[in-house]
């Protein structure tokens, strides 16, 4: 499993991991709420794939805050970042 303390992305404002069955495994400060929605967001855009399961999702909120989502064999990660 990825340690997201111990190697930060730039801007990293807060980080959770999660099972692939969107079981909460750790996080820091990100909202539960948050990671639930982005959880969602990544299963539905795999479902409009409808191919190979997405490794990749962002989602900016313009002045507010980046999520960058990723994935890989047994792990969902989710990493919020200023949106600068």
């Amino acid at each position: 499993m990825l340690d997201l303390d111990a190697s930060p992305i730039a801007g990293q404002i807060g980080w959770a991991v999660m099972d692939l069955n969107g079981q909460m495994i750790k996080s820091h400060s990100l909202k539960e709420r948050d990671v639930s929605i982005l959880f969602q967001m990544l299963q539905e855009s795999t479902k409009i794939q409808d191919q190979e399961p997405l490794k990749r999702l962002t989602v900016t909120f313009p002045g507010v805050a980046r999520f960058l989502v990723t994935r890989d064999e047994s792990h969902v990660y989710m990493v919020q970042t200023n949106a600068a």
